[in-house]
């Protein structure tokens, strides 16, 4: 009985152990990021592209192949696997919540968010962030008209004013 108590204690003082360590290193990096961009649900597979076991740093914590990530047309959703998810709620950054974008000192991507905060990814996630925010940004820029305004800026005037008349006539 005495050897059933003291793996069973084993067992309980080890989870809690885990748990502080998970929770310090949420505490380091997730959390900031966590409290700005929390997301309400966690997407479909369908929905985007879904890839598990990637890499990525937040703040002074890394998360070397313990992230889970997928990338839609509204953006970045990511959440550790369920090991290393205490603590750690799931995330959800919207493309339009980027600034900027560098290559990361390892390589990789790293995001500048709106609010000061930063993140970088690797792998195949940095990948089809890139191509998400290329394809974002060509979106924005055909809804608010700067493709029409570069044709604009191309063409002789003579030739814009015939093609504002037929503009404003359709």
């Amino acid at each position: 009985m005495i050897w059933v108590t003291l793996v069973l204690s084993l067992i309980a003082g080890y989870l809690v152990f885990w748990a502080g360590v998970i929770s310090l290193i949420g505490f380091a990096g997730w959390k900031q990021i966590a409290e700005r961009y929390s997301a309400e649900r966690w997407p479909e597979e369908e929905e985007g592209v879904a890839l598990s076991w990637q890499s990525g740093s937040i703040g002074t914590s890394r998360y070397n192949g313990v992230l889970k990530a997928v990338i839609t047309a509204e953006g970045l959703y990511m959440r550790p696997v369920r090991m290393f998810a205490f603590n750690h709620p799931p995330v959800f950054i919207q493309w339009g919540s980027i600034l900027r974008t560098k290559i990361a000192f390892w390589g990789g991507l790293k995001l500048e968010l709106d609010g000061g905060k930063a993140l970088s990814i690797r792998g195949k996630m940095a990948t089809y962030v890139k191509e998400a925010l290329e394809a974002y940004d060509l979106e924005d820029d055909l809804n608010e008209g700067y493709l029409l305004d570069e044709i604009e800026e191309e063409t002789p005037s003579s030739e814009r004013t015939s093609q504002s008349r037929r503009r404003t006539r359709a």
